[in-house]
C-alpha cells in the first residue's frame, strides 16, 4: 500500500478510525498526514482539532482523551498523530495497552488516530504495537512511487500555484534530479520561486536552475581538491553521497570542474577575456576565486589531471564503480596531478 492507495480508499469508502503509516519515504508519510488534515479539518479549526504526539513524552490516556473529547464542530474530525520515529525497540506499558485496546474496540466516530513510523514492514512486525493494532488498524507502507505517479505529484503541486509544466520540462526535471521525492519536491519549490509570474514552466526554466545547482556542486568539490586538502575533499564527497548523488554523478562534478579550468587555460591562450570565458563555461559561483585558482595552477598540472580523469572514466565504464575508486581519484589528483 502507498500514498496514492490511501487516498483512493478514503475517497471511495471514507476514513478509518485508525491508520498506521510507515516506511522510509519521509515526504510521502508527511504528505499522507497532510492529506488527512486538509480533507477532514477546515483551516480555521486545525489549531483545535489536530495534534501531534510522541510516546516518549505523552501517554495513551492523554491521546485518547483528546480523541474522545466532544467536538463543538460536528462536521470537523479530530486527528491525533503519534510519531513513533525509527525505534523498533519501543515498549508500551500494560496500562497504555489496555487504554488503547479499549478505545479501538469502540473508537470515536469523529476522530482519526494515526501512527507514523520510519520503519520497514519487517521491523513493524517485531514491535509490541503491531500485535495490538494488527486487526484494529489500517496499515499503509509508503513505498517509492512509479514514474507516472511521481509526475502526477509534481504536476499537482505546480497546479496549486495555478501554473503548468511542459512534459519535456517535467521529464528533464526528474531525469536530472532523480526519483527521491524529498529532493525532487525541494527543486520544484525553487523552480516556482524562480519563474515568478510565468504561468508555464518550460525546459529552459528547469535547465537554468539545475545547471546552477550542478555548477555550485562541481565548484565546491573541485575547489576543495584544488586546496590540496584531502580530508576536506573526502568530507565534501561523502556529503554529496549522503545527499543522494550517485558515484557517476559525483565523478561528473569532478570532471566538469577540472575541464572548466583546462578549457579556461586554452581560451586564455587563444585570446579570450574573462567575460567571454564566464559566458562560455557558464561560471555562476565564486568567479573571483575561479580565476584566482586558474592563475595558480599550471597547464602541465591540468594535463596530468585530464589523464587521471580519462583513466578513471574508462574504469568506471568497464568495471563496477565503487566509492573507493572515486576516493582514490580525489587523492591521486591532489598527490599526483597537482604536484606533478
Amino acid at each position: 500500500m502507498n500514498y496514492l492507495l490511501i487516498i483512493k480508499e478514503i475517497e471511495k469508502a471514507g476514513p478509518k478510525s485508525c491508520y498506521f503509516l510507515f516506511g522510509n519515504e519521509t515526504f510521502l508519510l508527511e504528505k499522507s498526514i497532510e492529506y488527512l488534515k486538509e480533507k477532514f479539518i477546515s483551516k480555521e479549526f486545525i489549531e483545535y482539532n489536530f495534534r501531534k504526539f510522541n510516546l516518549k513524552d505523552d501517554n495513551f490516556s492523554d491521546i485518547i482523551n483528546f480523541l474522545s473529547s466532544y467536538s463543538f464542530f460536528q462536521s470537523e474530525k479530530k486527528i491525533a498523530v503519534i510519531d513513533i520515529g525509527s525505534s523498533a525497540e519501543m515498549k508500551i506499558s500494560r496500562e497504555d495497552e489496555i487504554v488503547l485496546k479499549d478505545y479501538l474496540t469502540n473508537p470515536s466516530d469523529f476522530s482519526i488516530l494515526v501512527f507514523k513510523a520510519h520503519l520497514t514492514a519487517r521491523q513493524i512486525k517485531d514491535t509490541e504495537l503491531h500485535s495490538i493494532l494488527e486487526k484494529r488498524c489500517r496499515f499503509f507502507e509508503m513505498r517509492p512511487l512509479e514514474i507516472g505517479d511521481i509526475q502526477s505529484l509534481v504536476k499537482e503541486r505546480i497546479s496549486k500555484e495555478k501554473k503548468d509544466i511542459s512534459m519535456e520540462a517535467l521529464n528533464y526535471l526528474i531525469d536530472s534530479v532523480g526519483k527521491d521525492i524529498c529532493k525532487l519536491m525541494s527543486e520544484v519549490e525553487k523552480i516556482l520561486i524562480f519563474i515568478e509570474k510565468k504561468d508555464r514552466i518550460d525546459v529552459e526554466d528547469v535547465e537554468s536552475l539545475v545547471e546552477g545547482t550542478r555548477s555550485f556542486e562541481a565548484w565546491e568539490l573541485t575547489n576543495s581538491i584544488l586546496a590540496e586538502n584531502i580530508e576536506k575533499s573526502l568530507k565534501v564527497f561523502n556529503r554529496l553521497i549522503f545527499d543522494g548523488n550517485d558515484l557517476l554523478k559525483i565523478f561528473s562534478y569532478i570532471s566538469k570542474g577540472f575541464n572548466n579550468y583546462y578549457r579556461a587555460k586554452l581560451m586564455i591562450l587563444n585570446g579570450y577575456n574573462r567575460d567571454e570565458i564566464i559566458k562560455e563555461l557558464r561560471i555562476t559561483y565564486n568567479k573571483y576565486k575561479f580565476f584566482n585558482s586558474l592563475e595558480k595552477i599550471e597547464m602541465e598540472n591540468l594535463m596530468a589531471i585530464q589523464k587521471l580523469l580519462i583513466e578513471a572514466d574508462i574504469k568506471l565504464k568497464t568495471t563496477v564503480s565503487s566509492k573507493i575508486m572515486i576516493e582514490k581519484l580525489i587523492i591521486d589528483i591532489i598527490e599526483v596531478g597537482l604536484k606533478s
